[in-house]
């Protein structure tokens, strides 16, 4: 049966980055750019000019530095791998990380970080977050720019059963143009592998993952309002005014 692509534009905010749908442009696709692997200690010792992005050997999140066992298999055995953007003028980065099957968040320095919205599936038939849907042929990353004017990071996953990938449900392609100024673009494109079954469709999108850092409280990670020694939880901008939302 002949697959039929299924084009989906959106737009989030994620702690102040801009996340937007933008259509796919005409002509032939760049080239991939190899990255060889660098470790977190050269990576503290890099500049840009603009904004770059490398790959990472030993990455952990929540600045965790433990051993990675005992724990589920890790797919392929590269559980610290991930792809990291980085800025010349901004303190946090974008990272891909494998054990998050790649899907994207914004790291701070802390080591606290916040996921990006994608796709989930129903009743396990379509997800990532296993051991199936985190294998590399089923979601891997790769580097189209790598800076510093600009870097174009392609996100590309399989949806699958947690139990058995021989039939995937539904593809994902997912492109990031990440900007000097911190600027994040984002091209999303669906394509159903079963299009003529209702099975393993998007239920909703997953809610925003946030990630602790090791041994960090939620009291160490919100502010306090002064008065009422209430958390806030939860900031929303309005683009359109100066107009600012707290919720407490």
């Amino acid at each position: 049966m002949k697959q039929t692509p299924m084009r989906l534009l959106l737009a989030s905010l994620v702690l102040g980055t801009w996340s937007l749908g933008i259509m796919a442009g005409e002509g032939p696709e760049p080239l991939i750019e190899k990255l060889q692997p660098i470790s977190m200690a050269e990576l503290a010792k890099r500049t840009t000019d603009g904004v770059s992005v490398v790959e990472v050997n030993d990455y952990a999140p929540g600045h965790y530095t433990g051993a990675m066992t005992p724990s589920p298999p890790h797919a392929d055995g590269n559980a610290k791998k991930a792809i990291i953007v980085f800025w010349k003028d901004q303190s946090h980065r974008f990272v891909f990380s494998h054990e998050c099957s790649y899907c994207p968040f914004i790291e701070l320095p802390s080591g606290a970080a916040m996921c990006n919205q994608f796709f989930e599936g129903n009743l396990g038939d379509a997800e990532l977050f296993n051991n199936p849907g985190r294998k590399e042929k089923n979601s891997f990353v790769e580097v189209l720019e790598s800076g510093p004017q600009r870097v174009h990071v392609r996100w590309t996953y399989f949806c699958v059963n947690m139990n058995d990938d021989t039939k995937p449900r539904i593809k994902g392609t997912e492109d990031y143009f990440a900007y000097p100024n911190g600027l994040i673009l984002r091209k999303m494109i669906y394509e159903s592998l079963m299009p003529g079954q209702v099975i393993g469709y998007s239920t909703q999108p997953v809610e925003l993952f946030g990630i602790a850092p090791v041994g960090a409280t939620l009291k160490d990670m919100f502010a306090a309002d002064a008065k009422q020694q209430d958390f806030r939880v939860l900031t929303a901008l309005d683009l359109h005014s100066t107009n600012r939302y707290d919720a407490l």
